[in-house]
């Protein structure tokens, strides 16, 4: 799911970056396939390091949670 929308994304943010900004003087649609295929997986690399830091924070809140007494409890 994560690589489908990451997939996604990655089509609409740089497809609108190479067909409409000045950068890339004559557009071709083998040009753009190229470009995708060169910034696809550093896009992918930097959204797994995003989900990886959310997945630790998540683990590590949930497991705090778990252990913390509740408050107006008395702990016997």
């Amino acid at each position: 799911m994560v690589f489908g929308g990451v997939a996604l994304c990655h089509f609409f943010a740089q497809g609108g970056f190479y067909w409409l900004s000045s950068q890339v003087a004559e557009p071709t649609v083998a040009g753009w396939a190229k470009n995708y295929a060169d910034w696809f997986l550093p896009y992918l690399r930097t959204t797994g390091i995003y989900v990886a830091i959310a997945t630790v924070a998540h683990v590590a809140i949930t497991l705090m949670a778990r252990h913390a007494p509740s408050a107006g409890r008395t702990a016997h």
